[in-house]
């Protein structure tokens, strides 16, 4: 929040300052809150709950209510990454999620883009573990290697399935790396893809 803020009133520096003290803490982002099996009680719980809220300072995802008519494009951030946060929840036009540890990430991936050893790090934990809508948009966006994406879509392919902006942007994401792999003569993504998983025809009409 503090890299949102400083970017609104164009203190770029500051944010990246903000950013990259962040990620070199090694702070771990808190991931939900624990139901404990012994709970008897709602109330109790209820209590619980608000006792971790006030106790932890940091939050992994967060849901906000924005009614309309009010725009909540963040037009001071990067479009890489403006495009999908905050991103509308599915079926509720007035309710919008962030992954604050995705956007962090993003951040860090903006301001940084040459620290690769970091980035692939998170990209495969972000595989490997429990990787939702925003995280599999960050990685679309930030990630060129074409066996981590495949390796994305095969372990998390119902998600694909069930998000059209995922399918969209996976579309679009395959038509820029066409050009950059015919240069090198590797094989494109689109090949890879239709060899183990996906029929991209089928993207293509859900597109239209």
């Amino acid at each position: 929040m503090k890299a949102l803020a400083q970017l609104k009133y164009g203190e770029v520096d500051a944010a990246k300052d903000t950013v990259e003290a962040f990620v070199n803490s090694g702070h771990q982002v808190s991931r939900g809150i624990e139901v404990r099996e012994n709970a008897k009680a709602v109330d109790n719980e209820i209590e619980h709950v608000w006792r971790q809220l006030t106790e932890t300072d940091s939050a992994y995802k967060f849901c906000f209510y924005i009614p309309p008519p009010t725009d909540p494009n963040l037009d001071f951030v990067s479009p890489r990454i403006s495009d999908w946060v905050p991103l509308k929840l599915l079926d509720f036009d007035s309710y919008y999620g962030i992954n604050f540890d995705v956007l962090i990430k993003s951040f860090y991936m903006e301001f940084f883009p040459d620290h690769k050893a970091t980035k692939m790090k998170w990209f495969r934990e972000l595989i490997d573990g429990d990787l939702d809508v925003k995280g599999m948009l960050m990685l679309i966006e930030f990630c060129n290697e074409s066996v981590l994406l495949l390796d994305m879509i095969h372990k998390h392919k119902a998600l694909v399935a069930a998000s059209k902006i995922l399918q969209d942007k996976l579309v679009l994401k395959i038509q820029d790396m066409e050009e950059l792999q015919k240069q090198s003569k590797t094989r494109t993504l689109r090949k890879l893809i239709q060899e183990e998983l996906l029929d991209l025809d089928s993207f293509g009409r859900r597109r239209d």
